[in-house]
């Protein structure tokens, strides 16, 4: 009998083996590349674009893009297909099994960051969360979408706390200092974040990109911080409101009696080379003891951060530990961000729920 079922387990166990797996769904550009000289920095790539920033003197009339795409997947056209990027191109992606496809839309931007943002620009993705972009004027009195701002609302979908919008830590809202505005809240992650210690999330918004796929491997390299930059800042200065919410908690849901919650408003410019493409949440230092990442040059913060109701009008001048290179600036090897969100804690998951930061009409002061 022994033998019978050792023999049934060994046939399971082969038929297991030798059986192939079932084709992949996923239907997603992992990676971009353009060979140019060029190119500004890595791609910005989200659920549905690929943006790639490029000094004004590239041909974009005639580049090839090469892709990663998810396993057994197609693209169509194809990578190494020479297109004209003086305006936006198409790619549709087929999952390895036939039955997804998703279209992205891959843009080469020549355009410069700007400096000022009235947050009057949004889309909401997948009828769930809120993504912020600016229209830039271009030749001929036209405009043309900069995606600029990004949030971690992507990674919040996997708490499936937020069906629409107003649910999510980052949302647009009607009532801004001016025209519309924007308001980050922490929310609770209710059962699947307690399980993983992560039982809030700070609303977040920040100059860069994020990376959605990160989030459950380490969050804190899932924030890309920074797009590239040709001026020197000198401040930053808008608009904010901010309530801390009413029960301090810590990772473990644990009420901290006596701490109070507080907001961040801040911005790094820093130097990209060979190694730094981006700081993210490891290594860009905003809290007191942090150690410094080598490649910053200058920074401002908002503090001491005070409670108001009422649209406060903030300034804040940069400091600076060295200086600019002139040859650097103009080829555009620095980056610049700022970056707001509704808990100074909020990266160790601990603050108050229902923590409420509004910003608008944010501009750059530069050199």
């Amino acid at each position: 009998m022994y033998k019978g079922i050792g023999s049934s387990v060994f046939c399971l166990l082969l038929c297991s083996c030798i059986r192939p797996e079932a084709p992949n769904a996923e239907a997603d550009i992992i990676a971009c590349t353009l060979q140019s000289e060029y190119i500004k920095n890595d791609p910005l790539i989200t659920n549905n674009k690929v943006t790639f920033m490029a000094l004004s003197r590239i041909d974009r009339t005639r580049l090839a893009p090469q892709f990663e795409i998810s396993p057994g997947a197609t693209i169509d056209p194809p990578g190494g297909t020479v297109r004209d990027f003086s305006r936006p191109q198409t790619y549709r992606v087929r999952s390895e099994d036939g039955k997804w496809e998703k279209t992205y839309t891959l843009t080469v931007d020549t355009s410069d960051l700007s400096v000022r943002y009235h947050f009057e620009q949004y889309e909401t993705i997948d009828q769930k969360y809120h993504a912020f972009y600016e229209l830039i004027p271009v030749p001929g009195g036209a405009s043309a979408r900069q995606d600029v701002w990004a949030s971690a609302n992507p990674g919040f979908t996997l708490t499936g706390m937020g069906s629409t919008p107003e649910q999510f830590p980052t949302v647009s809202i009607p009532d801004g200092q001016s025209g519309r505005g924007v308001l980050l809240q922490t929310r609770s992650t209710g059962i699947f974040g307690s399980l993983l210690a992560k039982p809030i999330a700070a609303g977040n918004f920040f100059i860069g990109s994020f990376d959605a796929s990160k989030v459950m491997s380490n969050h804190l390299e899932a924030t890309r911080f920074g797009l590239p930059f040709g001026k020197k800042p000198l401040a930053i200065r808008g608009f904010y409101t901010y309530k801390a919410g009413p029960v301090f908690t810590n990772s473990r849901s644990e009420e901290i009696p006596g701490r109070k919650d507080e907001g961040l408003i801040y911005a790094v410019f820093y130097e990209t080379d060979e190694t730094v493409n981006y700081l993210n949440g490891t290594n860009i230092g905003v809290k007191p003891g942090n150690i410094q990442h080598p490649n910053i040059l200058g920074r401002a913060e908002l503090a001491p951060f005070e409670e108001t109701e009422e649209w406060r009008y903030f300034e804040i001048p940069f400091v600076y530990d060295r200086a600019v290179d002139p040859e650097k600036l103009k080829a555009y090897k620095y980056n610049f961000t700022i970056v707001c969100s509704s808990g100074k804690w909020g990266d160790l998951f601990e603050g108050a729920a229902g923590s409420r930061l509004c910003i608008d009409e944010v501009e750059v002061v530069c050199e």
